[in-house]
């Protein structure tokens, strides 16, 4: 069964993953980077045998308060579902 999956992540977020997934790899190569307030969409498609990351980025937005990104997080889901039609 194909599963999609959605997370809102910060810069910081991403490099702690990448930290995680890969701890013997090359340190973060702009520690600016990793506190920028950047975020991203990740959507992970899950097959049976795959798992697939795609990062999106968000438009900065000086508001990028709880409510703005629920409801950026529901009208992605919303044109996923119709995209699926």
């Amino acid at each position: 069964s194909d599963s999609v999956y959605l997370d809102v992540l910060t810069a910081r977020d991403l490099e702690m993953l990448r930290r995680h997934a890969n701890p013997q790899g090359p340190p973060t190569t702009n520690p600016a980077a990793a506190q920028s307030d950047k975020r991203y969409v990740i959507l992970t498609y899950r097959a049976e045998f795959d798992k697939v990351h795609y990062p999106l980025p968000l438009p900065l937005d000086e508001r990028s308060e709880e409510d703005v990104l629920r409801t950026m997080v529901t009208r992605l889901k919303s044109e996923l579902s119709q995209a699926q039609d």
